[in-house]
């Protein structure tokens, strides 16, 4: 039972860990969020206006704030207390800038086939594994047996994220093809 609650304790220390660190990187930009957004909708109401003096600065302000859902006269500790309410108790991720809808459901979007990734890699990985196990066992303190472990030692090790960028690397230079992303064409 200890075991259990320090992982778990764990895993929560590092929870608060990586929010906080987003928080901060994201408050540290250069400019800020606020400013960034703020120079790409003044960009788009000039194209759109055809002058600097059409813009009203207030609204494109007042949007943007609204957009990122940060206050500038906030105190930093009081909004960083309503960030972590927002996504500890709401998860609410806040707007993407780039699709312009929320961060979680891009994420729920996306889920299903993380799943099914991780479900068929996790069912393909056992099955290769337990019959080079049992290859392994069939020749037991044989050279084929010591590669063998050494083998399966080292492609283990490997993380799985490391090993699949390798193998679409081989696959992408063998057959000369690279998909980008979201470059899916119906052949």
């Amino acid at each position: 039972m200890n075991y259990y609650f320090k992982r778990v304790a764990q895993a929560g220390i590092t929870l608060i860990l990586v929010i906080t660190i987003s928080f901060v990187m994201y408050r540290m930009m250069p400019g800020g969020p606020i400013q960034s957004l703020m120079q790409e909708r003044v960009l788009q109401c000039i194209e759109s206006q055809g002058s600097m003096a059409e813009c009203d600065m207030g609204q494109i302000r007042r949007s943007v704030e609204q957009q990122v859902n940060i206050d500038p006269n906030k105190p930093v500790p009081v909004a960083y207390i309503d960030y972590l309410e927002k996504i500890l108790l709401h998860q609410d991720f806040g707007d993407s800038t780039q699709y312009q809808e929320g961060v979680f459901s891009i994420l729920f979007k996306a889920m299903p086939w993380s799943i099914f990734i991780s479900l068929y890699g996790l069912a393909l990985g056992w099955t290769f594994n337990v019959f080079w196990g049992a290859m392994l066992a069939y020749k037991e303190g044989k050279l084929f047996d010591k590669a063998g472990t050494i083998f399966a030692m080292i492609g283990n090790s490997i993380p799985y994220y490391v090993a699949a960028i390798i193998a679409l690397s081989v696959l992408a230079y063998q057959h000369g093809f690279s998909l980008r992303a979201g470059d899916i064409t119906n052949h």
